[in-house]
C-alpha cells in the first residue's frame, strides 16, 4: 500500500523528514520515491527497479536528475535539485552505500516541458495519449517530435482539421 503525504517543507526537507521518521520507527519497510511527473511509469519499470540489488537504487532522468530512488538502507538522504544524480551516487560512495542502477526510457522520461508530452503521444501504453488527444493535442516537428494543441478559428479544441505533420484529422487518428 502506497501512503502519501503532504508537507509545507522543500523537497529534500520533507523527504529526508520522512526517512528520519522512518528509521526512527525501526525501518518497517523499504521507501520507494517517485516523481510524479512520469508519465510512462508502469508496473514492469517498477518490478525492474524493486529487483535491481543495491543498498540504494537510482533511476536517472534525463538532464542528470534522479526520478526513482528505492531505499533500503535508513542512512540515505535525498539531495533533489539540479544534477541530482551524480549527488546521489556520491552520497552513497561517501556514506559506504552500494549504488544500483535502473535506467529505462520509461523512468528516465519526466514530463518538465509542453514540448514532452510528444513523448507520451509517442510512447503511452496507457490513457494518457488518449487523454491528450480528447484534449486536442496533436504530435508537431520542429526539428524534434513535440506537441501543440489544435485549435480552430475560434479557438476551440478541433476534432478535425490537419494534423500538424500534413495528415487529415479523423476519428481515426485523433
Amino acid at each position: 500500500m502506497a501512503e502519501v503525504r503532504e508537507s509545507s517543507l522543500e523537497l529534500n526537507d520533507a523527504i529526508n523528514s520522512f526517512l528520519e521518521e522512518w528509521a526512527d520507527m525501526g525501518w518497517p519497510s523499504d521507501v520507494l520515491i517517485a516523481m510524479s511527473d512520469l508519465a510512462l511509469l508502469g508496473p514492469d519499470e517498477v518490478r525492474g527497479v524493486l529487483e535491481t540489488e543495491g543498498d540504494i537504487v537510482l533511476s536517472p532522468g534525463r538532464g542528470g536528475g534522479t526520478n526513482l530512488i528505492l531505499i533500503r538502507d535508513p542512512r540515505f538522504r535525498t539531495c533533489y535539485h539540479g544534477l541530482s544524480f551524480p549527488k546521489h551516487i556520491d552520497f552513497c560512495r561517501r556514506a559506504g552505500m552500494r549504488a544500483g542502477m535502473y535506467d529505462s526510457y520509461f523512468t528516465g522520461c519526466d514530463i518538465d516541458e509542453p514540448e514532452d508530452l510528444g513523448e507520451v503521444l509517442i510512447h503511452s501504453r496507457g490513457r494518457s495519449k488518449e487523454i491528450l488527444r480528447k484534449m486536442g493535442f496533436a504530435l508537431s516537428e520542429n526539428g524534434r517530435a513535440g506537441c501543440i494543441r489544435i485549435t480552430n478559428r475560434m479557438g476551440k479544441t478541433s476534432d478535425r482539421g490537419t494534423h500538424p505533420l500534413g495528415c487529415p484529422l479523423t476519428s481515426s487518428n485523433k
